[in-house]
């Protein structure tokens, strides 16, 4: 095990959309977690947004099922398409607001 320094750095290095996610370590399969729900409720919400950029994902249907999985992993309330266009301009993340309107 690393020093206190050490994991601090490794934390830091984490994004906030890899909370949740699944990695193999050193023949460990782990899931990143945090017990912040108001953390893990951000990071379904980035996630989201980056799922709406996806090809098969067509229409805000094909989008709220894919929220709804992920939100059920992180035990979080999944966010609708109206919450993520305020996290998306509340984080200056305007980009993604355009691949939100092309969803059918």
């Amino acid at each position: 095990m690393g020093s206190p320094d050490e994991e601090s750095r490794r934390a830091r290095k984490l994004s906030l959309s890899s909370v949740g996610s699944f990695q193999l370590r050193k023949y460990h399969f782990l899931q990143l977690w945090c017990d912040d729900q108001d953390l893990r409720g951000r990071a379904v919400a980035e996630r989201a947004l980056g799922m709406a950029r996806l090809s098969e994902v067509r229409t805000q249907n094909d989008l709220i099922e894919r929220i709804g999985v992920l939100a059920d992993r992180l035990e979080v309330k999944p966010p609708s398409v109206a919450d993520l266009r305020v996290y998306a301009t509340t984080n200056g993340l305007h980009e993604h607001l355009s691949h939100l309107d092309a969803l059918a």
